[in-house]
């Protein structure tokens, strides 16, 4: 029998997950991602990707140097929500890793990225009315925003649609 003093701070220092991971011979998540950058050095050595921390870094510096809202929302949209701006890139990274998903194989891992893809797309499109309400509310003016993305734009009836009577011509270009 070992000394029961010894067993009481045996985990000292550890995480819940840590010794869960012990006790079911399993890896934790840093285990995982470690070994995942192991395997994957000299595929990332052929061409390094650069850390998009300074870029967001900068972005945030020159928005708390922002004097008006002008200037405010002009950063925050070219850093989060525009076109190439952080979001938009999100987005576009996790569509790519749920084509990369289906073309391997993944389909329930394609599915979640896709998932996650629609929300940072929903994301950058609330930011987006949220940084056009702040304008207006700047102007002291009403803002008209368009219906949100994933539901349909409510639409006036359109006429019926007229079908050509046999022998007659339809519309011409």
């Amino acid at each position: 029998m070992s000394h029961p003093d010894f067993e009481l701070y045996d985990n000292v220092g550890r995480t819940t997950e840590q010794i869960h991971a012990y006790n079911t011979n399993t890896p934790t998540i840093d285990d995982l991602h470690r070994r995942a950058h192991h395997y994957a050095r000299p595929f990332l050595n052929e061409v390094p990707l650069p850390s998009p921390a300074p870029v967001i870094a900068a972005s945030r510096e020159r928005l708390t140097q922002a004097k008006d809202t002008d200037q405010f929302n002009a950063v925050l949209d070219q850093a989060l929500t525009g076109e190439n701006g952080a979001l938009d890139e999100i987005h576009n990274t996790l569509k790519a890793a749920a084509a990369w998903c289906e073309k391997h194989n993944w389909p329930e891992q394609a599915h979640r990225y896709r998932v996650h893809a629609d929300r940072v797309f929903n994301l950058a499109w609330s930011l987006s009315g949220l940084g056009t309400e702040h304008l207006a509310a700047a102007y002291d003016r009403p803002v008209s925003r368009p219906a949100a993305p994933h539901q349909p734009a409510k639409t006036p009836g359109l006429p019926p649609a007229t079908t050509p009577r046999p022998g007659e011509a339809g519309p011409t270009r």
